[in-house]
């Protein structure tokens, strides 16, 4: 089965082994959807912006036209489950194999989504987050994409702990990245929600679930069923301060 991956310009190629099969794929350039032609199964993301709804159905019937086997997608337990749940609905009408992973927040998201000249951004008030290790994220996928076992599945992926905002702070600050301030803005300020439709509306409101008390529960999955453990937030900064400083276009769609 050959098997492509997309994440080349994102962090998490850092995570994929050497001989990874990357290819670069724009939900939003149709013309670059061939590169899938010859493949049987795929790894991908969608873009967190504007009209990313209507354009991942029709890369999906693109999908389904050229008969991909099986696709697996990064999906979310936060708020932007609201646009999963759609999709995974609609590539099962189309006849897809589709198993969404639902994470948790990276670890390194905090480095390109909340952390920057000693400023961390909070956009979940008084509640926590199961910070996934990118690692386990990786050896996930790598299980599951072209295994027939988990067509049609959805996984939530997260890491064994709860970190509240100062935890992170305390933990960044130790590890020498100074924290003087952390900022709380809205959730809806983090991505590119602005309210212009029916979907963006839904997901403001479901931002502010995180001020009301909700937040991702710690799932199991890959304890129980992949007998692995990621990292705690402490020893994931230490061993992979290497990469905290890199970036990559798509890092904002993670």
């Amino acid at each position: 089965m050959k098997k492509a991956y997309l994440g080349k310009n994102s962090i998490l190629s850092q995570y994929f082994p050497k001989h990874t099969n990357f290819i670069e794929l724009n939900i939003f350039d149709e013309a670059s959807w061939q590169v899938i032609d010859d493949i049987d199964a795929l790894f991908f993301y969608i873009p967190k912006k504007a009209g990313v709804l209507a354009q991942t159905k029709k890369f999906l019937l693109y999908c389904a036209y050229r008969e991909i086997k099986h696709i697996v997608k990064l999906g979310s337990l936060g708020p932007f489950r609201l646009i999963h749940k759609q999709l995974d609905i609609f590539a099962k009408e189309c006849g897809l194999n589709v198993t969404t992973l639902n994470i948790a927040p990276l670890m390194n998201s905090i480095f390109y989504e909340q952390y920057s000249k000693e400023t961390l951004i909070n956009y979940r008030g008084n509640t926590s987050a199961p910070y996934l290790d990118p690692q386990i994220l990786i050896f996930t996928v790598n299980k599951v994409l072209g295994n027939a076992f988990y067509y049609d599945h959805e996984l939530e992926i997260t890491g064994d702990s709860q970190y509240f905002i100062n935890d992170i702070a305390l933990i960044l600050d130790e590890s020498g990245f100074p924290v003087k301030d952390i900022v709380n803005i809205p959730y809806s300020k983090t991505h590119d929600i602005d309210n212009r439709d029916a979907d963006e509306i839904l997901l403001s409101r479901l931002g502010k679930k995180y001020y009301e008390g909700w937040f991702p529960k710690i799932s199991s999955t890959t304890k129980n069923h992949f007998k692995v453990t990621g990292r705690t937030f402490k020893d994931f900064v230490h061993e992979d301060r290497h990469l905290l400083n890199l970036s990559f276009l798509d890092d904002c769609f993670l």
